[in-house]
């Protein structure tokens, strides 16, 4: 950097010279010029070097983990550079007589990286190397080209006619005033922005240790698709002996994309709601969770290996969170890719695919403690082979493996080979993982802690791509002692049943978790619900009519590689009553209120039987900023003891805990008043330890997942 500093200043004194040797401009001149050419140029260097970064940068400020602190240096590099070029071509070449000219192209290049950024560009779908049909934005390729030619050409012609100089008035104080607008929303986007960075890490110690008596490991195969792991399998490249003990879920539904949505439903079994914050749901899914507890008081000891962000996750949790913050380590790859970031959106329509980059290209030049664990294939398998034999340093032990897997781009090939992307297929890649997860479970064998132990190889979720949303994941699990063939389970189950098939591992009764995946069978009458965020929403055209500038929760059928048949869900909709305060909703009668309610509802025995999960949407007459009181009563609770979280349009209100004891009380919950939004009041129940008969009682055949039965229900005034 400092190199292009020194060419710059030199070539700026070359400026002068060549300004004052051979063109000859007089001090009053020079000074003339340069104050024409200054609010335009100040105009170019608030667009392009100050105000686009940075706003790209503080509206994804958790891609980064870094400050923006971190990126100064880069911006004002590239601020000193371009400033400095302009001041030398200035110099050079511009006089009072063309003065015009030099502004007039200058500015119709800043207002049309301006305008293309601001108002041209179209929906990206997320930075995760996917290839782009380009040819789909045609409609806004157009209309850039057309802005583009358009707007130069008419500054050009003018500034060749009678009214250029109202045309350099005209530039002047628009470049002012554009600079001035960017120069204030780049403040107040300073001020509210919450950099919810995180200074720790996952280090790498103990990550090739093991337990001598019970050991849980779980590979996280990012991306890995079911059929993607169907094809594998049934390859020549398989040696499926590997695959004795265990059984492939081959219709399990991840419950997010992209990871930061389908992780933590694997690692909580929390699942997310798109009308709920994020903040609170961070916090809330660890507090549900007790089988982390559990695992300490019985010995375990718990390291989770990922270099994402896992907001909510503590010491308290796992023994490798440590202490950590990033840093970037080389300014001229973070420059280069950040500035080719900035070119993606600023550039004509038609130049932007010469600019795509991936997240990694971003965060390439982004360096943790060396001790911090680093997501990727290669890494995860050359620190295998530095580590050589396995040890054995605890008596149990949960192990968790964040593999970079199948995620765009395709780098590396089936031997763990550094290659281009492009160069491989995703079963190659697929190949080289199963690798190292060979590997690894040789490790184990060697020192004879296998059997023993529980094996799982997942997807976070599967490949999304244009109308996939990425619900269906592989999931195959090995329990500890099995032994056959591999089996194959088409049972319609969930990650959010992860937590309950682990449980299931190691305590007799369980059923505080929820249903197994072994409880779910292709009988069972479940609800699987698949949360994706914006960028995704946008690739897939599944349900136009919903809004795609939000996340939405798709509604998964009992086949998830079906996806024409996905539905969203629509809690608006769902359960949508035209509801009177103060009317009673009666299921132990002819009630029109309960007739309507009937979505995800068991009506029988005079009760409505809720599963996992209610939503109830009232359409209330104008209720004022007034609290409301909901009033409920149970006729019966399974597994005599139910946790019911209640949210009120995404807002948690109360938790409250049902028992068979207090059957057919009258219990209230406050609705705060501002909870209300235009008359509409959708109130979520969520119970986390929802049960199947048959998991209570072998002999019960009914697989359904239960949890309260509901008598009665109503809305009124505090």
């Amino acid at each position: 950097m400092l190199c292009f500093i020194f060419c710059n200043v030199g070539l700026v004194l070359i400026g002068f010279i060549v300004n004052k040797f051979v063109r000859k401009m007089s001090f009053t001149e020079l000074c003339h010029m340069l104050a024409q050419v200054f609010p335009t140029a100040i105009f170019f260097v608030m667009t392009y070097a100050i105000y686009t970064p940075s706003s790209l940068f503080l509206q994804n400020i958790s891609e980064f983990s870094i400050t923006y602190l971190h990126i100064l240096p880069s911006l004002l590099f590239l601020t000193f550079i371009i400033f400095m070029t302009i001041l030398f071509i200035a110099l050079c070449v511009v006089s009072d007589k063309n003065v015009i000219f030099f502004i007039g192209f200058l500015f119709a290049i800043t207002l049309g990286l301006y305008v293309q950024g601001n108002f041209l560009n179209p929906k990206f779908p997320t930075l995760d190397g996917a290839p782009i049909d380009w040819s789909m934005y045609y409609k806004r390729d157009l209309a850039s080209k057309m802005f583009w030619i358009v707007v130069p050409i008419v500054v050009m012609v003018i500034s060749f006619g009678r009214w250029k100089t109202r045309l350099q008035q005209v530039m002047k104080y628009l470049s002012c005033f554009l600079s001035a607008v960017q120069a204030v929303s780049l403040l107040i986007l300073l001020i509210m922005s919450k950099p919810d960075i995180e200074n720790y890490g996952l280090s790498k110690e103990g990550e090739f240790s093991v337990g001598a008596k019970e050991n849980i490991v779980i590979f996280i195969v990012d991306t890995l698709q079911t059929s993607s792991m169907k094809e594998y399998l049934i390859s020549d490249a398989c040696p499926i002996e590997r695959f004795d003990g265990f059984t492939f879920f081959e219709n399990a539904v991840s419950g997010g994309s992209p990871t930061s949505r389908g992780l933590p439903v694997f690692l909580t079994g929390v699942e997310y709601d798109p009308l709920q914050s994020e903040y609170e749901w961070a916090e809330e899914r660890w507090e549900e969770v007790p089988l982390y507890d559990y695992l300490r008081q019985d010995g375990f000891d718990i390291r989770f290996y990922s270099d994402l962000s896992i907001p909510g996750v503590s010491d308290k949790i796992i023994d490798n969170y440590v202490p950590s913050s990033k840093y970037v380590g080389d300014y001229a790859c973070f420059t280069e890719q950040l500035y080719r970031l900035v070119n993606l959106y600023l550039m004509p329509q038609c130049l932007k695919q010469y600019f795509w980059l991936t997240t990694d290209d971003l965060t390439e030049a982004i360096l943790a403690d060396e001790n911090i664990y680093k997501i990727g294939n290669t890494e995860f398998y050359n620190d295998m082979e530095a580590a050589g034999p396995f040890q054995v340093e605890y008596e149990k032990t949960f192990r968790l493996y964040h593999l970079s897997g199948v995620h765009l781009p395709y780098i590396t090939d089936e031997n763990l080979q550094i290659v281009g992307d492009g160069a491989v297929t995703e079963q190659q890649v697929l190949q080289g993982v199963m690798k190292e997860i060979y590997e690894y479970v040789d490790h184990m064998q060697t020192i004879g802690v296998y059997d023993a132990s529980t094996i799982i190889i997942a997807g976070d979720h599967g490949r999304f791509e244009d109308n996939n949303p990425g619900a269906n994941a592989a999931f195959l699990i090995k329990r500890p002692y099995e032994d056959f063939p591999l089996q194959y389970n088409t049972a319609p189950v969930h990650f959010r049943n992860v937590m309950a098939t682990l449980a299931a591992t190691l305590m007799d009764d369980y059923s505080s978790y929820g249903p197994s995946m072994y409880d779910i069978t292709d009988a069972s009458d479940v609800e699987r619900m698949h949360t994706i965020d914006t960028p995704i929403r946008n690739r897939n055209s599944i349900d136009d009519a919903w809004d795609k500038t939000v996340e939405c929760r798709f509604i998964v059928p009992l086949d998830s590689e079906d996806v024409a048949q996905y539905k969203i869900w629509n809690p608006y909709r769902i359960n949508s009553i035209d509801y009177k305060l103060g009317e009673e909703i009666d299921y132990t009668a002819n009630n029109s209120y309960a007739n309507q309610i009937n979505y995800r509802l068991y009506k029988e025995n005079q009760a409505a039987i809720a599963s996992n999960e209610l939503s109830i949407c009232f359409n209330l007459q104008d209720t004022g900023a007034k609290d409301l009181v909901f009033h409920y009563t149970y006729s019966g609770v399974y597994n005599e003891r139910q946790t019911m979280h209640i949210y009120a349009n995404g807002s948690k209100v109360d938790t409250v805990v049902c028992t068979n004891t207090d059957k057919f009380k009258d219990d209230t919950v406050v609705i705060p008043g501002d909870k209300i939004e235009d008359g509409v009041l959708i109130l979520r129940f969520v119970f986390p330890n929802a049960v199947t008969p048959n998991q209570l009682d072998r002999t019960d055949e009914d697989t359904r997942i239960l949890s309260v039965a509901f008598a009665s229900m109503r809305l009124e005034r505090e």
